[in-house]
């Protein structure tokens, strides 16, 4: 059994080199089903005595999980290329200033009053510093996102709004979901005012937006420049905040 570390997948051989298949199928399903979070190692393993005998279709393996910071126990369907999670064992990365996949960064504030804010993705969540960094980092809910990778500030007339993308390989995850969001911060609690960006080719359409950059146009918008990763380009919204919408 071979990891596949950047697709996810576990390759499985016969012991005289012929494939057998790949494990989880790319057409499992369900998404949260398809793919392991960076098989970085494999190991078969006995479960002991009373365990159902599998045969040379299905195996038991250990399965240490780079994006998943968990190492789990998986049974492994040959032939119909799935595979059924037994237990896993992780490390917990929810606490106030610990990450579940640390992503992108913006700061809020004149420079006596900075604020570190960094997207936290597996924890649906990001996290922000006090301006004097003194204190640990404290959480706080993005209510819109799914997995909040890039973020970027805008600072009109002394108010601060939050541009944070999200990022998944999986357009099914999202179906027509929008993946850009757009936050006016009250103190530190992000407002969520507006979303746009649904997964696609086309016009206003994205595919993993990446790094983003705020152009002012004024008092009232500004233009959110998007790598639009997947597609190959840069993507560009303009945004009124008095509207909360997008107008061009």
């Amino acid at each position: 059994v071979v990891p596949d570390i950047a697709g996810g997948y576990l390759y499985t051989y016969s012991p005289d080199g012929h494939p057998r298949g790949e494990v989880p199928s790319t057409i499992a399903p369900e998404a949260r089903h398809r793919r392991f979070g960076a098989p970085m190692a494999v190991c078969g393993y006995d479960p002991g005595p009373g365990a159902d005998t599998l045969g040379p279709i299905r195996l038991r393996v250990l399965v240490t999980e780079a994006l998943s910071h968990a190492v789990s126990a998986s049974r492994l369907r040959l032939v119909t290329e799935r595979r059924e999670q037994l237990a896993t064992v992780d490390g917990l990365r929810g606490r106030p200033g610990q990450f579940d996949y640390a992503s992108g960064s913006a700061v809020q504030g004149p420079t006596d009053e900075r604020v570190l804010w960094v997207g936290d993705g597996g924890n649906t969540r990001a996290q922000h510093t006090e301006p004097d960094f003194d204190d640990p980092m404290s959480p706080t809910a993005l209510t819109a996102n799914q997995f909040p990778a890039t973020v970027e500030t805008w600072h009109p007339d002394g108010e601060t709004y939050l541009f944070v993308a999200d990022y998944t390989a999986d357009a099914v995850a999202f179906d027509d979901d929008r993946q850009i969001h757009c936050y006016r911060l009250v103190g530190r609690e992000p407002e969520h005012i507006l979303s746009f960006g649904s997964w696609g080719y086309f016009g206003d359409e994205t595919r993993l937006p990446r790094e983003m950059d705020v152009e002012p146009l004024g008092p009232d918008r500004a233009r959110l420049h998007v790598a639009d990763s997947l597609n190959g380009r840069i993507a560009t919204w303009t945004v009124d905040r008095r509207q909360a919408a997008v107008v061009d």
